[in-house]
């Protein structure tokens, strides 16, 4: 978790660079916070997911702020922020769904045990 955090940091903050076969900018944004989300959650499973949601977005507004500091080579943009935190929502959603559905499927198990 921490490794894949760093490498998001030190991509955030290097001079941009061209990626192969171009990918959308703000999809980049999206699939790093859900992979960034889905390690947290699986890394810390008792952690509330909300406590999560709070250090994801720590940590996006912290790589704008550290653009906007930098300037070189790259801009800060609140909307790659935004995106971001869509792609941690979405990922976390899912992790709460799936928590959900376990659960539920537990609690069924269970109760056909018992009869």
């Amino acid at each position: 978790m921490s490794a894949t955090s760093l490498v998001v940091l030190v991509l955030a903050v290097l001079p941009s660079f061209s990626i192969p076969g171009n990918p959308d900018d703000k999809l980049l944004h999206v699939v790093a916070f859900a992979v960034l989300a889905l390690l947290a959650a699986g890394t810390f499973p008792r952690l509330h997911l909300r406590q999560l949601w709070m250090w994801l977005v720590g940590f996006a507004a912290a790589i704008e702020l550290i653009q906007m500091i930098m300037q070189q080579g790259r801009e800060a943009d609140w909307n790659d922020f935004m995106f971001g935190m869509g792609g941690a929502a979405a990922a976390l959603l899912c992790v709460f769904l799936g928590r959900r559905i376990v659960a539920l499927l537990s609690l069924r198990h269970e109760s056909s045990e018992s009869d």
